[in-house]
């Protein structure tokens, strides 16, 4: 593990401040800074929970090429990217190639995290990390309440806040878009069941059922970093018989979902406070029973916009700009950026073919992910290590060619007779002159 000393600010004056209204653009507005040093002097505080995976932001949306990075803690560095390779000198940690955030995975212990960035300004900032317990693992019987807290007072510092299930979203608060959802009616499991409170972002499980047992995922994200976080619930059956209606029920309300999912509602867009339909079957046909924001009605499900959302590098903002490709204008999708969703138009791979073979090995390095990556007609190619973008390949493959075999046959015969004709010219002038040599060698006598 590297060590180096971390940089001290010594002294503090009028033109260290305003060097700060100028690395503005680079970070948060309401940082101070000493010494030319964007966020020198600024700890922000991280409270998460012990086994919590948490990403530290850099605030920064795109490294620069001459840019370094170095995270720091206990005086030693941990992770760095310099010249475009990036170390890691701790396990648990992942370094985050386009931004430079830090990702810590099942973290442990209270501790400080130092970032410094050098490139057209020095950045510095500082996070004090601390650990606390709390409940991971919940256990409940049949019929109870399943209580999932974020251990939040107040969620105003969280833009985003978002409860998950393996591979479902079942809640939103959303502070940028004002977004308030549930999405109960789409999974049919918890259709009716599930109670967000707006204050904490604490998610209930009203009645709960042994299927409800299984894995939740808590994501909040803010401008200072995102937790995550993994909870384990057991639901266990009492042994009780809960008579054949409500089992009855329980069955049809599992089984008769019809395919899709139900549409987002936005906050503030309520409907008839009314249950106007109890589940899928009472819909004519292929509208699913879904939330209005007060009730339920038979709504036509969401339908996905044809197309496939683009794979970029890195991260972008961690905000829920929309949940669905009905949120977007057009033919844009509602497509993930590594951190959020937003509206992104498809990717259209771009005419033109790659290059085949590539001379010189280029920097391995992942620069695109496709050609939407890339500039104009550029494409992203394979440089013989990693990708970048290339301009298209216009000239001939080097590997199609037309042939005419007629012709091709006839030089090929008249190769092997004009071949023919020498051997035999060279074999007929050996024999004569064999000839004349036997004759007139030295030593051989002629008869008269």
């Amino acid at each position: 593990m590297l060590k180096r000393r971390p940089l001290r600010s010594q002294n503090e004056s009028f033109y260290d401040v305003l060097f700060d209204v100028f690395c503005t653009s680079y970070i948060d507005v309401h940082e101070t800074s000493v010494q030319g040093v964007c966020g020198a002097g600024t700890v922000k505080p991280v409270s998460v929970m012990k086994g919590d995976s948490v990403t530290l932001h850099t605030g920064v949306t795109e490294l620069q090429r001459d840019d370094k990075i170095e995270w720091m803690s206990k005086d030693f560095i941990i992770a760095q990217i310099e010249n475009n390779i990036t170390s890691i000198h701790e396990d648990r940690l992942k370094l985050d190639y386009q931004t430079g955030s830090l990702t810590i995975r099942n973290i442990a212990e209270n501790r400080l995290y130092e970032l410094h960035i050098r490139g057209d300004q020095l950045i510095s900032k500082t996070f004090n990390v601390t650990v606390h317990g709390g409940v991971k693992t919940v256990s409940v019987k049949e019929g109870d309440h399943v209580n999932l807290h974020t251990d939040v007072i107040a969620i105003k510092g969280f833009d985003l806040i978002l409860w998950k299930t393996e591979g479902d979203l079942l809640a939103e608060i959303n502070q940028v878009t004002n977004r308030f959802s549930l999405y109960d009616s789409g999974d049919v499991r918890f259709s009716g069941r599930l109670d967000l409170d707006r204050q904490s972002g604490d998610l209930t499980i009203r009645d709960a059922e042994t299927t409800d047992s299984g894995v939740y995922h808590l994501r909040m994200s803010s401008s200072t970093h995102t937790l995550q976080r993994t909870i384990s619930v057991t639901v266990k059956n009492n042994g009780v018989c809960v008579g054949a209606s409500a089992t009855v029920a329980s069955v049809l309300r599992k089984g008769r979902g019809k395919p899709g999912v139900c549409p987002s509602i936005n906050h503030g867009d309520v409907g008839l406070c009314a249950e106007m339909c109890s589940d899928d079957s009472g819909c004519p046909n292929d509208e699913k029973c879904c939330s209005n924001g007060c009730g339920h009605q038979c709504m036509p499900p969401y339908k996905a916009k044809p197309g496939v959302c683009p794979n970029k590098l890195g991260v972008g903002a961690c905000v829920e700009s929309c949940s669905y490709d009905s949120d977007c204008l057009k033919d844009e999708k509602c497509c993930s950026n590594g951190c959020g969703h937003q509206c992104t138009a498809p990717y259209k791979a771009k005419p033109g073919v790659c290059r085949s073979k590539i001379l010189e090995r280029g920097v391995c390095a992942e620069m695109c992910v496709d050609d939407s990556d890339c500039l104009n007609d550029e494409k992203c190619c394979s440089n013989g290590c990693g990708h970048q973008c290339m301009a298209p390949y216009t000239g001939s493959t080097g590997c199609s060619l037309s042939v005419d075999w007629d012709k091709a046959v006839g030089v090929l015969l008249l190769s092997v007779m004009t071949l023919l004709k020498e051997l035999l010219a060279f074999a007929l002038f050996e024999a004569e002159f064999c000839t004349v040599w036997r004759l007139y060698r030295p030593g051989y006598i002629h008869e008269v």
